[in-house]
Parts: structure tokens; C-alpha cells; sequence
């Protein structure tokens, strides 16, 4: 049913930006890959953030289905984005689809 998922959508639970959580994994994350917009490929780092790709509120069971119990800070979780694009991606109005190289 439609309120079963979305209990188990993450990102209705979310309450707070991740700023303040990703300020050590930003400088460290800087330095495997360098900061550039993943869609636009800006790479004005004062006009980037560090977007999790699972938000902090997703639930244990959905980590674990996914291979990222507890490595919600893991590089693999992250991604740069132009803040207005992280904005919209934390409201669900952008997707991303991967592709192989």
C-alpha cells in the first residue's frame, strides 16, 4: 500500500540538512575526487555540496538490502552537487539513473 512505502521512504523522514554531518567527510572525499558537479559539471567548490545519496534517516532494513549498513558516510553514499540540484534531489524532484562506463 501507498503509506507502507512510504514509511519506508528515507527521504519523508528527513528533517535536517546533512551540512553539518559531512564536514570531515567533504575534506576527505576532496581529495579522491575533486569537487565537480556530477549533472552540471560546475566545479565551484563554494557552489557545491556534498550529497548523500541514502539519507541519514533511512531505515536499518533498506541499508542492509542495499549492501550500506552503517556506511552511510562511505564514499560510495556521496556525490558533488550544485546546491540547487542537492536541494531538488532531497525533494525527490531529481533522479539519477546509473550507467555503465
Amino acid at each position: 500500500s501507498k503509506d507502507f512505502l512510504r514509511q519506508l521512504n528515507p527521504w519523508q523522514k528527513m528533517s535536517q540538512t546533512s551540512a553539518g554531518r559531512v564536514k570531515n567527510l567533504r575534506s576527505k572525499y576532496a581529495k579522491r575526487v575533486p569537487p565537480c558537479c556530477i549533472i552540471s559539471g560546475h566545479n565551484q567548490e563554494h557552489d557545491l555540496t556534498l550529497a548523500h545519496i541514502l539519507p541519514h534517516s533511512t531505515d536499518a532494513n533498506i541499508q542492509h538490502i542495499v549492501g550500506m549498513s552503517n556506511k552511510l558516510n562511505n564514499f560510495r553514499n556521496v556525490m558533488w552537487l550544485c546546491s540547487a540540484l542537492e536541494s531538488a534531489f532531497d525533494r525527490q524532484q531529481l533522479s539519477l539513473e546509473p550507467v555503465d562506463p
